[in-house]
């Protein structure tokens, strides 16, 4: 989850109320080397993919049940998807953005 500031760690969680959905579908982060953590309070399997401007997944996380996973990219200014690479959660609404400034 975030609370508007930029920073070098990043959290985002599955949201256990609607299936194929982050928590929060917004985050933000600053440039450089970030890490970004995945929570999944769920037990079907969900993870954290991260797609740069140019369309080249940069860093994922492992898929987790009722857990954590983190992963570490480094990050420039621009806007980012996030993602569930887990197959079919994309394209079912498992998708948010990470703006770095």
């Amino acid at each position: 989850m975030d609370d508007g500031t930029f920073d070098s760690h990043v959290r985002m969680a599955a949201d256990p109320e609607r299936k194929f959905s982050f928590y929060l579908s917004e985050a933000s982060a600053s440039p450089g080397k970030v890490t970004v953590e995945f929570v999944n309070p769920e037990s079907t399997p969900h993870n954290l993919a991260i797609e740069a401007p140019n369309g080249e997944t940069i860093g994922q996380t492992k898929p987790v049940s009722e857990g954590r996973a983190i992963t570490k990219v480094v990050l420039h200014p621009g806007t980012y998807v996030v993602y569930s690479s887990v197959p079919g959660q994309r394209k079912a609404g498992m998708v948010g953005h990470l703006t770095v400034k």
